[in-house]
């Protein structure tokens, strides 16, 4: 796999190369080589060998009752260096103006793939007065830049708060006549490592066992891709602020563990309000959320058996709900040498609005997500970084709590207990 990319990466860059000798495009290429280097005080559920930390991991005792992941570990990454190239030429179709990007880096598209290259952005964008056009791999249309966590130096990018995470699609932007106010409609599909769960249809297993596997064939079978809404205003240059909405709907299997064909079908969605403003020493930015069934995305929501019926195993589906919210803000000094920012976010598991189908040998629902038992998640994280030309240096110090307990009927959780993980994250980069 590692070489296969490197020849889709090579056989691109050539491309482009060729493209820029005989139509005059204009390259550019950059990137960056980080390391970074963490030390936790827990376990943590995350990935990319723990680089991408999303919230400690729940207690698992020993049979002298001792937290087995109450346990420290550190380690060094520079699976976030990447490299990139940008692709510009003469103006089409009445001064629409294209544009090639592909980026890459090391980071994998699954755990064992770390230290392999993947493809971060690959899209063209087609650019007119008023008008965008977006086709390829970016971030999900609920991931906003101009409305994202900048400048923390964890790579989980203000996950379990803020959807992030990469899929290919297709956007259109439109701004109105004064360019204050637009909107961004879009198709969405998902990618491996940034789909929905769901039963390992793969692997039979009991009736009532609950196999999680992460696919993009769910959404596949239910024939739509996700369909997403913006509306945003930019009143002056310095601030924006909008809402956003995404509807998706999932297929989770196609035949059931009694040979009985099924396409019974999941919906699910997504609301959010977002506000980012920013003076020449002053950045702030905020979101809140409210999610279903957004894992593929990196939220604690997910979906849940509803009903089966005994004689066929034919199973309906409700989403499980999230309420998420985040503030970041940053302070600059020393002519945008140094700043000094704080990060902080909440969420917390909702369940879903009606009772759960309860499996029989475990008297709890059957909910695909591998903690149904976690209720919220917390998290305060004060940092620094000095900015010197190609050269960034920075410390972060992340506290991160989460909750686990027992679930209720409706797939809520109560009698949670909370275990706390403190990150000493640091980071260094060279921009070329």
């Amino acid at each position: 796999m590692f070489k296969k990319n490197i020849i889709y990466a090579i056989s691109l860059f050539t491309l482009f190369s060729l493209c820029a000798q005989e139509d005059k495009l204009t390259l550019r290429f950059y990137g960056y080589t980080a390391l970074n280097t963490y030390l936790d005080t827990r376990q943590v559920v995350g990935t990319r060998d723990g680089l991408i930390a999303l919230y400690p991991a729940p207690p698992v005792y020993d049979a002298r009752g001792n937290d087995i992941n109450a346990k420290a570990s550190y380690s060094y990454s520079v699976s976030e260096s990447r490299l990139g190239v940008e692709g510009t030429g003469p103006d089409i179709f009445c001064h629409v103006k294209p544009k090639g990007v592909f980026e890459a880096d090391f980071a994998g598209t699954f755990e064992q793939a770390t230290g392999s290259l993947r493809i971060r952005h690959a899209y063209l964008l087609l650019e007119g007065q008023r008008d965008k056009i977006l086709l390829g791999q970016y971030w999900v249309p609920l991931c906003i830049p101009e409305c994202f966590p900048q400048k923390i130096l964890s790579f989980n990018g203000g996950l379990p708060f803020d959807p992030s995470s990469r899929m290919p699609y297709i956007a259109y932007t439109h701004l109105f006549a004064d360019k204050k106010y637009g909107f961004l409609a879009a198709l969405v599909s998902q990618q491996p490592g940034a789909c929905s769960p769901g039963p390992d249809f793969d692997q039979p297993t009991e009736i009532d066992a609950v196999p999680v596997i992460t696919s993009t064939s769910f959404i596949q079978w239910a024939i739509m891709p996700n369909m997403h809404l913006r509306l945003f205003c930019k009143p002056v240059p310095e601030c924006m602020c909008g809402i956003s909405g995404d509807v998706k709907q999932l297929v989770p299997r196609l035949v059931t563990e009694f040979n009985t064909s099924t396409h019974e079908r999941v919906t699910s969605w997504i609301a959010q309000g977002f506000a980012a403003y920013s003076t020449d020493c002053w950045e702030f930015r905020s979101k809140l959320l409210y999610g279903q069934n957004g894992y593929d995305m990196g939220l604690i929501s997910t979906y849940a058996v509803l009903t089966r019926d005994s004689d066929t195993d034919v199973r309906t589906y409700t989403p499980t709900a999230t309420v998420s919210c985040w503030c970041d803000v940053m302070r600059w000094f020393h002519n945008h040498t140094i700043v000094l920012g704080l990060f902080g976010g909440y969420c917390t598991n909702l369940g879903a609005r009606h009772e759960l189908y309860q499996d029989p040998i475990t008297d709890d629902p059957i909910i695909y997500t591998p903690y149904p038992n976690q209720k919220d998640v917390a998290r305060v994280s004060p940092r620094i970084r000095y900015i010197k030309g190609p050269v960034d240096v920075g410390v972060e110090f992340e506290v991160t709590r989460a909750s686990y307990g027992h679930i209720n009927r409706y797939g809520g959780v109560y009698a949670a207990h909370g275990v706390t993980n403190f990150r000493l994250l640091s980071r260094l980069s060279y921009v070329f």
